[in-house]
């Protein structure tokens, strides 16, 4: 099993080895940590003891099984939906975007009003 998430790459999808597509469960999302993130955490060199780890709400992400792993590899300095400190209810996500280009392209958005003429 491989993924292209990383700290150089992006994919929103995650494949096997026959370049097949396939859903994260839990147990997929603790080997994906085990066997891709950590190592590649610890080849960061902006990573360190006070790195904060932040994840979404998704189910995969916050199970019994694999919560309490992600809470051993960022002890005290997890974001998540039963985190050290808390995701934001019905946030999707934290991002720059967030914080500044819905906003503007809102406010862009709201300066014309159509006018609907019967």
């Amino acid at each position: 099993m491989g993924c292209d998430v990383g700290v150089r790459n992006y994919r929103p999808f995650f494949e096997n080895e026959k370049g097949r597509a396939f859903t994260v469960n839990s147990e997929r999302y603790m080997e994906m940590l085990d066997e891709f993130f950590v190592p590649e955490l610890q080849n960061f060199p902006g990573c360190n003891r006070r790195t904060w780890f932040q994840q979404d709400g998704a189910t995969s992400h916050t199970s019994y099984r694999s919560l309490p792993r992600v809470r051993e590899i960022f002890p005290g300095k997890l974001i998540s939906r039963r985190g050290d400190i808390n995701w934001p209810p019905r946030s999707p996500d934290l991002t720059p975007m967030d914080f500044f280009l819905w906003s503007y392209v809102k406010s862009k958005v709201s300066t014309n009003r159509l006018s609907w003429n019967n």
